[in-house]
This record gives C-alpha cells, sequence and structure tokens, in this order.
C-alpha cells in the first residue's frame, strides 16, 4: 500500500514537471507614434518576421502601432529578448520610415525566445506605402494611390485597392480581392489568387498556382508563367480577345468559343479567339512546361 502511495505522488510530481516545462510565458512590449500628414507623404516599411496591416484612418494623420512579442518558456529569458528587437521609427522629410531589427554584436547573445512583430497602421487612403518582409504576413486594404511589396516567405493580402499596384514575392501567397489599377507581379514559387480585378495586368510568374478571376473592367491582362498551374475564370468570356500560348503545357478552353490554331509548331499550341465587337479588353498569357485552363465563372456582384 505505501509503495502504490509513492508511485503515484512520483507520477504527480512527473506530470506537475512536464506541465511547468510546456508552459509559454508571453512578454509584449508596445511603441507607437502620429505623424501629421501631408500631401506626398508615404510610409516605408522594413519587416523581419513581421505581421503587417495597414488600413485607412478616420483623420488625416499616420498611425503606428507596433508591438513585440517574446515568448518562451523562462518568463525571465523572454523578458531579456524581447528587448533585443528594436524598433525604429522615424520620418526624413515626406518619408515615414518604420523598421524592425535584432541588435547585433559580440555582446549581444542571439534570442532565445519566439519573437514576432505585429504593426498596425492606419493612414489616409491615399497614402502610399512600400512594405518590404521576411517570415511574415502584410495585409493592406482600401488604399487609393500606390501600394509596393517585396517579401520572401510571406503571405500578402490586398482588399480594395486602387492605383499603382507593384509586388515582387518569393516563397509565399499573393491573394487580392477587388484591385483595380495598373499592376505588376513578379513572383517566383508563389500560389496566386486575384477575383474581381479590373485595369491592366502584367504578370511574371515561376513555380506556382495562378488563379485569376476576371470581371467587366479588366482592360489589358499580361501573364507569362514558367512551370505553372494557370486558371483563367471569367463571367464574360465572349467579350474578351484571347491570345494563348502554351509551350510544353497542356490547354484546355471552352468548347463553345471558336479558337482558331495560329502558327501550329512542334511542342507549341497557339489559340487566339477574337470578339466581334467593335473595342474589347485583352487577355494575353503564356505558359511553358506547365497547365493553362480557360473557365467561365459566375458574375461579380458588387455592392
Amino acid at each position: 500500500m505505501q509503495l502504490r502511495l509513492i508511485n503515484i505522488v512520483f507520477l504527480l510530481l512527473i506530470a506537475v514537471v512536464a506541465q511547468a516545462q510546456d508552459q509559454v510565458h508571453r512578454i509584449a512590449k508596445n511603441i507607437n507614434k502620429t505623424y501629421n500628414y501631408k500631401d506626398g507623404y508615404e510610409v516605408n516599411i522594413d519587416g523581419e518576421r513581421a505581421e503587417v496591416y495597414i488600413e485607412p484612418g478616420l483623420d488625416n494623420t499616420i498611425r503606428i502601432d507596433v508591438e513585440v512579442i517574446a515568448k518562451h518558456p523562462s518568463q525571465n529569458q523572454a523578458k531579456l529578448d524581447v528587448e533585443k528587437m528594436r524598433i525604429m521609427i522615424t520620418r526624413h522629410k515626406n518619408k515615414v520610415y518604420v523598421r524592425n531589427y535584432l541588435e547585433q554584436g559580440e555582446s549581444f547573445d542571439k534570442p532565445e525566445s519566439q519573437l514576432k512583430v505585429i504593426y498596425k497602421i492606419l493612414v489616409p487612403e491615399d497614402c502610399p506605402v512600400y512594405i518590404k518582409n521576411t517570415y511574415g504576413i502584410a495585409e493592406i486594404a482600401q488604399l487609393t494611390n500606390s501600394v509596393k511589396v517585396n517579401s520572401k516567405f510571406s503571405t500578402v493580402n490586398l482588399e480594395n485597392i486602387s492605383g499603382n499596384i507593384d509586388l515582387m514575392t518569393r516563397y509565399g501567397d499573393i491573394i487580392g480581392e477587388s484591385i483595380n489599377g495598373n499592376v505588376q507581379i513578379g513572383a517566383r514559387r508563389t500560389n496566386i489568387t486575384l477575383r474581381d480585378i479590373q485595369g491592366n495586368y502584367d504578370i511574371n510568374a515561376e513555380y506556382g498556382l495562378i488563379q485569376i478571376f476576371a470581371s467587366a473592367g479588366l482592360l489589358d491582362l499580361n501573364l507569362e508563367a514558367n512551370k505553372s498551374q494557370v486558371f483563367l475564370f471569367n463571367s464574360d468570356l465572349e467579350e474578351f480577345r484571347y491570345d494563348l500560348t502554351a509551350v510544353s503545357s497542356s490547354l484546355q478552353f471552352p468548347d463553345d468559343l471558336n479558337f482558331q490554331m495560329v502558327s501550329p509548331e512542334v511542342n507549341v499550341q497557339k489559340m487566339v479567339f477574337t470578339p466581334t465587337t467593335e473595342f474589347f479588353p485583352s487577355i494575353s498569357v503564356k505558359v511553358t512546361f506547365g497547365s493553362l485552363q480557360v473557365n467561365k465563372s459566375s458574375k461579380v456582384k458588387r455592392p
């Protein structure tokens, strides 16, 4: 009986120690700064392991809220590490710079905690923004001027954006909805999903899954993809001119569109469809060592 009681106590002690080891302490620090906005100002963000959220504010200011989070089983270690992540917020003339980085040097030990930085930025809707980010997230909504993103190992979400848009990504995802403007995308090992797009698009992609849902208002789409799967969805297929090229790739399109073969070559399919209307938007797609499929989709209902 006594031996059994000792075993029970021993097992309870093991459980308590294991639970203590599994416990993670979360330490956070916050930095806030606000600038009065003037025409011509722009915001530049240089992030690493950062989540960046940008949307319009209610007044004519640039408001920057930054939270640095450290997680570690040791509370003391988390407190030490959260201070190792440096945050720089400054303005030089018309540019507001925001940056996070780890302190370096022989006197600084590498952090042992899991570190994350969260930016919540409010700007006037016509304020241009530029984001450079690695191992993170960028979510941008309801801006109307200029958006530039250069990211690696990150997800980029755009919603209700208009103006000039320039995206460069590697090893991540691009998800965009209700985008209208002049758009340039350069992507490598990136999956791209664009819905309800209008304006002009120039996309160069390699190694990815690309899904594009066109809508009325799309003026021109020029897509060149290498070693990728491309799916085009359009509610008004017959109202667009198509110039499709598949090099060593599969090509599928609806039977009810009267595509014509152009200059057949070995391992190359070139298909063209021209609508009967006088004016029409143009979709030009070239896929090499991949696949291309054109499909009809339902109409987009805008508010």
